[in-house]
């Protein structure tokens, strides 16, 4: 090495196939071994539900964040759905707020899993991600998730992967199952 800062690299992983927060996740495990500090925020996604955060805590040099709240879709309920999907959003731009300040941590590694959907939600606005971006620790390597991209987010990636899924199980009305897909 010649001392000089390392570029940090922005990698997308989003679509609607299965995988995105596996692949993060896979990175996250890798940078770990190799003693890279890290941070993985999880938006829409409480603590203690998938099989990964129970690993995860154990891992040094990593740091976690979840919401305190799931995505709002997953109440039916007319009258419960409204006031969960405000308490929802509130929580998940007060998560933004959070991973607003580790890009400007010493990280070597931060993820924001599924945040690309918090801007399909209108909790935030593609700005606001755009600025992240351009104001992050340059020696950061920030990975983002989630369903959707538009077209600015896109090409600020450095290694974007389109997730598209062909076939899947759900279809055929079998649920997620404990271990591998939580």
């Amino acid at each position: 090495m010649d001392g000089s800062v390392k570029k940090g690299m922005i990698h997308i992983f989003y679509g609607n196939g299965k995988g995105k927060t596996t692949a993060a996740v896979g990175m996250l495990i890798r940078a770990s071994g190799r003693n890279l500090r890290s941070a993985l925020v999880k938006f829409f996604k409480p603590e203690d539900i998938s099989g990964e955060d129970i690993i995860l805590k154990e891992l040094k040099n990593v740091i976690l964040y979840h919401s305190r709240y799931s995505h709002p879709g997953a109440v039916k309920d007319k009258k419960e759905h409204n006031l969960y999907k405000e308490r929802s959003f509130q929580d998940q731009k007060r998560l933004f707020g959070i991973a607003q300040k580790l890009a400007k941590k010493d990280l070597d590694l931060l993820i924001l899993d599924e945040v690309l959907d918090l801007i399909v939600e209108k909790v935030i606005l593609p700005e606001d991600l755009i600025r992240l971006l351009r104001t992050k620790k340059e020696s950061v390597d920030l990975v983002l998730t989630g369903h959707t991209i538009n077209k600015e987010l896109l090409e600020a990636g450095d290694m974007v992967t389109e997730m598209k899924k062909i076939r899947h199980y759900y279809d055929k009305k079998i649920g997620p199952r404990k271990g591998i897909e939580w």
